[in-house]
């Protein structure tokens, strides 16, 4: 079975008719902002088999959007063997269930009548169980998965989902298995057990689990000592406390604050200008890169695709004969071989035996030679050798230009000669502070911790100088933004874990 296209409308937020048209072969990944009808669409298919239009089940009341007085309606175009379904169906209010078949019948089905063809559809091409996987929700697949399937069953599974996961034109891809079987090495040995072996996830994610707990222990140390030095109740002299050194040092961190974001733009800029020039000199070809050509390409492929199948019709002659094909009389030799374009509307006429006429050459039909032409000549035009590397120009560009529209965002917000000339006036400054970067390294100072400096409170002078001269708060400091980043790690880490397993 193929899908050509579903569609949704009036069903929960959609109002208007959405639609898809999911490419005949590999797989349709579909990307979208939230409640923008992703989920509706992927259940087209289940509702149009599973539902009759007079039902009354709480599943389809739940499709109607609230306070709106109208019939949740949805549609597929599906293609089995030789025919073509358009099928409709409106639940609700209106209720109505069509059904067109063209092809091998010419049929139009309504009301009862189509919904019998939908089921006897449903029963004679497809596997229940199967259905039942594929439509599978995550909440259900422990459940599923739990059940006792026969080898057979397994089998066809494995095969059908690698029909599904792997492009038809690449001879040498990996199958799904084969691709989870690899990504699974990476974390776990063949017995089951988590993998610590040198360059494999699991050799990553024991490394993060030891620096978690080293870093939290040193966090349990600084925290101890911080607040052993908070009870400090020695009364320090003034002259303890260089109080020209915490000033020049006030000024030059602050200074610092201007400059560093200041240099991280400049390099920002620097380095996505550096990455453009670079995409450009790697591929010559995103230049002239079209949009629209690409589009073009895409909607050629298809057809491409059926050419190259149904590229000729191969005739040979078992004895002398006068055949007819399109129209022409042809004196045909007895083993003679003839190739004729397998098109629709071609007819072949074996006088007083035989009569052969495939598809209809009406308004409409794709001329799959004609088709061949525009694609491998637009292929041609762009430079290029294939479909792969076209997908992968196209992958390319796209890259690039995010690229180009993020470094014209920052052209937007400051000029780089702007920012160049501002970072250069502040780092002019820098020549005030010949021990720069001990000042820039030292404790952070703080215009209230210098005010302090000024009473006579030798505890608190005491309790800040202990603690700063050392640098425990900005190590603590440190110790928790490290922590923090390796438990994000930690946590996405275990997810892919378990989404592996």
């Amino acid at each position: 079975m193929r899908v050509h296209k579903i569609w949704a409308a009036n069903v929960r937020g959609i109002s208007a008719i959405k639609s898809i048209e999911p490419a005949l072969g590999g797989v349709t990944m579909i990307h979208a902002p939230n409640e923008t009808g992703k989920t509706t669409l992927s259940e087209v298919l289940t509702f149009l088999f599973t539902y009759p239009s007079n039902s009354n089940d709480s599943s389809i009341k739940k499709l109607q959007p609230i306070g709106k007085d109208v019939g949740p309606s949805m549609g597929a175009t599906i293609e089995i063997g030789p025919d073509i379904y358009e099928i409709t169906k409106q639940w609700l209010k209106e209720k109505k269930t069509e059904v067109k078949i063209t092809g091998s019948r010419n049929l139009q089905l309504a009301g009862p009548d189509a919904q019998r063809e939908i089921e006897k559809l449903f029963t004679d091409s497809l596997d229940g169980t199967f259905w039942e996987l594929l439509q599978v929700k995550q909440a259900e697949f422990n459940t599923l998965v739990g059940r006792d399937f026969t080898d057979d069953f397994l089998d066809d599974l494995q095969n059908l989902l690698d029909k599904i996961s792997t492009d038809s034109d690449e001879e040498n891809a990996d199958t799904l298995f084969e691709k989870v079987e690899t990504e699974y090495s990476k974390w776990f040995t063949a017995n089951g057990r988590a993998t610590t072996a040198a360059g494999s996830q699991g050799r990553v994610l024991s490394d993060l689990e030891t620096e978690l707990r080293d870093l939290k222990e040193t966090e349990i140390e600084l925290r101890g000592k911080i607040a052993e030095n908070v009870k400090v109740e020695e009364a320090l002299g003034k002259d303890q406390v260089d109080v020209e050194f915490l000033k020049r040092a006030y000024k030059a961190q602050q200074l610092n604050k201007e400059i560093v974001p200041l240099r991280t733009k400049v390099t920002e800029y620097t380095r996505i200008a550096n990455e453009i020039d670079s995409a450009f000199e790697a591929s010559p070809l995103l230049k002239g890169f079209s949009i629209e050509k690409f589009a073009n390409l895409q909607k050629l492929y298809p057809l491409e695709l059926k050419f190259s199948a149904l590229n000729l019709l191969t005739l040979k002659a078992i004895e002398a004969n006068k055949i007819e094909i399109q129209g022409e009389k042809v004196d045909f030799l007895k083993g003679e071989i003839r190739e004729v374009p397998l098109e629709p509307g071609l007819q072949i006429v074996i006088p007083g035996l035989l009569e052969i006429s495939y598809g209809d050459a009406g308004e409409g039909s794709p001329n799959l030679a004609l088709a061949h032409q525009e694609y491998e000549a637009l292929l041609t035009e762009m430079g290029l050798d294939n479909w792969t590397s076209a997908e992968k120009l196209s992958r390319e560009y796209g890259d690039l230009n995010s690229k180009i529209k993020h470094l014209e965002t920052l052209e937007n917000q400051k000029a780089l000669a702007s920012l160049q000339e501002e970072l250069a006036t502040l780092q002019s400054q820098m020549t005030q502070f010949p021990d720069w970067d001990a000042l820039i390294t030292s404790p952070t100072v703080n215009f209230e911790e210098l005010d302090s400096l000024r009473d006579n409170n030798a505890e608190l002078r005491g309790q800040w100088i202990q603690i700063n001269k050392n640098g425990w708060d900005h190590k603590l400091n440190e110790a928790l933004s490290h922590i923090q980043s390796i438990d994000s790690q930690l946590k996405r880490l275990k997810l892919q874990r378990d989404a592996i397993k």
